[in-house]
Formats: structure tokens, C-alpha cells, sequence
């Protein structure tokens, strides 16, 4: 191992991990400054009326990686039975159940919020 691998890995395993979370912690004090600044503003009901960010509903996503696996789990049957030989089939049952499920989560989102 020479010098250039030892550096290497030295800003793989710690340099980029330090700048990464240093972005964020940048990030946060941010959006922190911003939503003191509406408070003092007296624009602190516009922070109550934002809407949720998408990737915050744990049942979408818990509904997807049910999808995906049992799409994966249905194309591995497929190919262990034989009846299909191809092993694309995994990809695409999965991205099909995955769909699936994400189409019946926003049929039940419409539902129940009475749209």
C-alpha cells in the first residue's frame, strides 16, 4: 500500500463524512436564523401553516418497502419455479408491487382527508 492509497482513504473514510455532516449542521443553524427572524417578524403562524414534507409520512414509505419486497419476493418464486428465466422480472415486480402500493397510499390519503 503506498502513500496515494493511504490518503485516499484517509478523505474517504474521514474528510467526506466531516464535510457532509458539517453541511448540514450549517443547514440547521439556517433554517434555525430564519424561523427566529418570521417569529420576531410576527410571521410565526405562516411556520404552523406549512405543509409537511412528503418524506415525514412514515406510512408511504412503510407502504413502499412492503411493495418492493413483495414484488422481489415474487420474482425470486418466479425464478426458482422456473416459470420465467429471466432475471430482470425481479426489477420489474418490484417496481410494479412498489407502485402499487404507493397508487393504494394516495387512494387512502384522499379518503380519509375527504377530498
Amino acid at each position: 500500500m503506498n502513500a496515494s492509497d493511504v490518503l485516499s482513504v484517509i478523505i474517504l473514510l474521514g474528510l467526506v463524512p466531516i464535510a457532509v455532516i458539517w453541511s448540514i449542521g450549517q443547514y440547521q443553524q439556517y433554517k434555525h436564523k430564519e424561523r427566529m427572524t418570521m417569529i420576531e417578524k410576527g410571521l410565526g403562524d405562516m411556520l404552523m401553516d406549512k405543509k409537511e414534507s412528503p418524506f415525514q409520512d412514515v406510512l408511504l414509505w412503510g407502504l413502499l418497502a412492503v411493495g418492493i419486497g413483495l414484488g422481489l419476493l415474487a420474482g425470486y418464486m418466479l425464478l426458482e419455479t422456473s416459470i420465467v428465466r429471466d432475471d430482470a422480472i425481479l426489477g420489474i415486480l418490484a417496481m410494479l408491487f412498489g407502485g402499487i402500493s404507493a397508487l393504494g397510499y394516495s387512494i387512502y390519503k384522499k379518503s380519509s382527508s375527504g377530498k
